[in-house]
């Protein structure tokens, strides 16, 4: 039989500030695309409230054992090349992890090793070429490529510098923090001492 539908708070995810706001809408969408494609979703009291089969308990399990995060990597990036010649807070990790789950990250990690250009333009233009579909929505986020020049929205292009947020490199910041939830160098998920914790506090802020 079909679980029966309800609704459920998550206080942790807000309409304000724009960060939660943002986060709100990647735990939507990633439950979506992975687990229920029928949940559904609108905000109470600037509060995201899911319609769904799903109890606390067993979002958190979701997210800490089945959830396979998109592949984020910015081949045009000095620091991401610098992180391919060995980076243990983010790249190599990932690389020699055996999770299964980021299977497709690596092989994509692979695939950025093959573009070895120094033209910011060509480069842009492998990935489109070269990286599997499941990185297209990233590509598209942080670049456009037209007849005359790519095109950067200014979100993700701080200072002309595409994927960037700050100063920081977006991919590389993605990969170091899926490295320290998932425990890749650790063997520990989540909190050092009590996994999931963080997960309980970003979704349901409990502990915050």
């Amino acid at each position: 039989s079909t679980p029966a539908k309800h609704d459920l708070l998550l206080p942790g995810c807000t309409a304000d500030p724009l960060m939660m706001y943002l986060k709100a809408l990647g735990v939507f969408r990633i439950l979506a695309e992975q687990e229920e494609p029928d949940v559904r979703a609108c905000w109470r009291n600037g509060v995201l409230t899911l319609h769904t089969a799903l109890d606390r308990e067993a979002m958190v399990t979701f997210f800490l054992d089945r959830y396979v995060p998109t592949p984020i990597v910015a081949p045009w990036n000095s620091r991401y090349k610098t992180g391919l010649r060995g980076d243990p807070e983010s790249v190599t990790p990932i690389e020699k992890c055996t999770d299964q789950r980021l299977r497709d990250y690596r092989d994509v990690i692979a695939l950025t090793r093959t573009i070895t250009s120094d033209d910011k333009s060509r480069v842009l233009a492998e990935c489109r070429n070269k990286l599997p579909d499941s990185v297209v929505p990233w590509l598209d986020a942080v670049y456009v490529l037209t007849a005359d020049k790519p095109g950067y929205p200014p979100l993700l292009s701080a200072g002309g510098t595409v994927g960037t947020s700050g100063s920081g490199d977006l991919s590389m910041n993605h990969m170091k923090n899926l490295v320290l939830a998932l425990g890749l160098v650790s063997g520990k998920r989540g909190d050092a001492t009590v996994p999931g914790q963080w997960l309980w506090s970003a979704l349901f802020g409990i502990g915050l």
